[in-house]
């Protein structure tokens, strides 16, 4: 193995790494300017504020970013089997518009997918706003 190799295989672990824990990772960092901007505006120093609302963003985008993330698992154990059993939103789109070439659907799916998402995303980030100013 040439050290060209190994730097190359380092470099793309790192930025795997990076793409995997970016997004927790700065979204605990702004929930922490937020609340740190938050407490010195009000003067209130609790420390289980900061640690609980950050805490909570971190699981929140774990538990969503799982559930996008299984597509490979189902497509490569079962393919949505038996039936339709185990199919997934990310899957339905991919049958769609890959093995039934059905594209216009499939991009229809996916941009109702994202459409949902947003919303959910937007009511949660309303509610927490909400909580911080009560």
């Amino acid at each position: 193995m040439d050290t060209t190799v190994v730097m190359s295989v380092m470099r793309d672990a790192v930025g795997v790494t990076l793409k995997l824990g970016g997004p927790m990772l700065l979204l605990s960092m702004l929930v922490g300017v937020v609340v740190a901007v938050l407490q010195a505006v009000t003067q209130i120093h609790e420390q289980t504020i900061s640690f609980a609302l950050k805490l909570i963003v971190v699981v929140l985008v774990l538990l969503v970013k799982q559930g996008l993330m299984v597509f490979d698992y189902v497509k490569s154990m079962t393919a949505g089997g038996p039936g339709t059993a185990t199919q997934t939103i990310a899957l339905l789109i991919y049958n769609n518009g890959f093995e039934r070439n059905r594209y216009s659907y499939s991009i229809a799916q996916a941009i109702a997918t994202g459409v949902i998402i947003a919303l959910i995303s937007a009511i949660q980030i309303q509610a927490s706003n909400r909580k911080k100013v009560d």
